[in-house]
């Protein structure tokens, strides 16, 4: 689900506040964490029904993950002046668990939710996905190198903007992400992790400078 908004105040970081995590969803919360992928702008804070959830979070920082009402009005306020700057409803699976990203711009904010995985891989397997949060990155393919091999598959082409991948299960082991730009050979950047058994990652793509990008890593909910 992605959601833009124009906006003419200026937006960028948020910061953790009273979030915890979420081991037993009731019928009516979901369990969600927060990505600021804004490229410019100040802190501001994440508010839901009228409680601060998150607040004071850098560009390329994410919270822990946090309960809030399935159905609750999200408000984006600017941390300083408390501003209000984006105020839209929720509409979410109780029980299910998110992950909210926060990209565009100052001046065209865009807020992209995504369904985190709600099952453990089985053992001697892990899970992984890619999140393409950077508005300002040249347009990328984008390649995987898994365990014990040197040969970068092509994974997705091209790898657009707002874009998820599914989860893709495999072996545990060291795996690196190739941004090549698209339609060429030229790599842009590349991100080395480790996935472990039994578990599954996220790696969100944000803007990074320039034509390139940089890479965020993060341990979905399970």
């Amino acid at each position: 689900m992605v959601l833009a908004l124009r906006n003419p105040l200026a937006v960028t970081a948020l910061a953790l506040l009273g979030c915890s995590s979420v081991t037993d969803p009731s019928e009516t919360v979901a369990s969600l964490r927060m990505v600021n992928a804004l490229t410019d702008g100040p802190a501001v804070t994440f508010v839901i029904d009228g409680e601060h959830v998150a607040e004071r979070l850098d560009f390329g920082a994410a919270t822990e993950y946090a309960t809030a009402p399935a159905d609750g009005v999200l408000e984006v306020r600017h941390a300083v002046t408390n501003t209000t700057m984006l105020t839209l409803p929720l509409s979410l699976t109780a029980g299910g668990v998110y992950t909210l990203l926060l990209t565009g711009s100052s001046s065209g904010v865009v807020l992209m939710v995504e369904p985190d995985t709600e099952s453990r891989p089985a053992a001697g397997n892990a899970k992984l996905r890619v999140i393409h949060v950077a508005p300002d990155a040249a347009p990328i393919d984008l390649y995987l190198t898994e365990p014990g091999s040197t040969d970068p598959l092509l994974w997705l082409q091209p790898f657009e903007y707002l874009t998820a991948t599914p989860y893709r299960q495999g072996q545990p082991g060291m795996y690196v992400i190739s941004a090549l730009l698209a339609g060429t050979d030229e790599v842009t950047r590349t991100h080395t992790l480790q996935l472990l058994d039994g578990r599954a990652r996220t790696v969100v793509i944000i803007d990074g400078g320039n034509i390139y990008v940089a890479f965020l890593d993060l341990s979905d909910f399970l």
